[in-house]
């Protein structure tokens, strides 16, 4: 082999260290941030909760609290079947996989489950949702439940 052809091959392997290194920079970061949502939408569900609690105990009702965040924030720290709940009282209809993208867009955190089995698990038994084996979804509740 050349000098220059084992130049060229240290070079490409100095590279691919290098991108290496930074792609695992990137996903300990992503780890971390990861965390620290989770962290954060735990501490967001207790200050809803402690609120929901409260006003019940002070006998104050308010609007949904969801319907004062922004759009990107709405599901942040709710149970599955709650945001779900949200969502197809809107649309009326819907997929699961439309269902998850919705809850997703909304700050919904999944964590590493796959989010269709979140949202299929989330409904089933639900006797304000019918699932049809089309895999679409249907409030059939009441529309202030």
């Amino acid at each position: 082999m050349s000098q220059g052809n084992a130049d060229f091959l240290r070079t490409l392997e100095e590279q691919i260290e290098q991108y290496m290194y930074q792609f695992n920079a990137l996903i300990n970061r992503r780890r971390s941030i990861e965390d620290e949502i989770s962290k954060m939408q735990e501490c967001v569900k207790s200050a809803v909760d402690l609120l929901a609690a409260e006003q019940k105990r002070l006998g104050k009702v308010s609007g949904p609290l969801q319907a004062k965040r922004p759009p990107e924030q709405r599901f942040v720290g709710m149970l599955a079947r709650d945001a779900i709940h949200v969502v197809l009282r809107e649309k009326k209809r819907m997929r699961k996989l439309d269902i998850a993208k919705a809850l997703r867009d909304g700050g919904f955190d999944f964590g590493d489950r796959s989010p269709k089995r979140v949202v299929h698990f989330a409904l089933v038994g639900d006797p304000n949702v019918r699932m049809h084996p089309s895999g679409l979804c249907e409030w059939v509740g009441e529309e202030n439940e």
